[in-house]
């Protein structure tokens, strides 16, 4: 079995960023439509992912014309939490219950404020 290791690439801070990692990631498949979907792409937010989505629509790879279908990597958002994942192992929503009462909430902010103040 290979073994693989993580790469980490960089984008100059004055090109466009998902143009660029479209261009970058249809460079690295070397005209071999299965590699793309090899690979793992972490994006901020899901909204990133959408975009970098589009980029690959407008992408061009090597040797074909615009709008071929294409294979896309595996992208995942990193800082957005879907729904399910907010759920806890009794199916209740996280925003549903609150971990602490009010009152001893508001007690404890009131003992750290002041021990920052003294």
């Amino acid at each position: 079995m290979e073994s693989v290791q993580p790469k980490v690439y960089t984008i100059a801070p004055e090109r466009p960023f998902l143009a660029t990692l479209a261009d970058g990631l249809l460079g690295m498949t070397a005209g071999d439509p299965m590699r793309l979907p090899r690979v793992i792409v972490l994006l901020p937010t899901r909204r990133a992912v959408r975009a970098l989505r589009e980029a690959f629509l407008r992408a061009t790879p090597r040797g074909r014309e615009a709008g071929t279908p294409l294979l896309l990597p595996r992208m995942r958002p990193v800082g957005d939490l879907d729904s399910d994942e907010l759920s806890l192992a009794d199916g209740t929503a996280v925003g549903d219950t609150l971990a602490v009462p009010p009152a001893s909430s508001r007690y404890c902010r009131a003992r750290l404020w002041h021990s920052l103040r003294v």
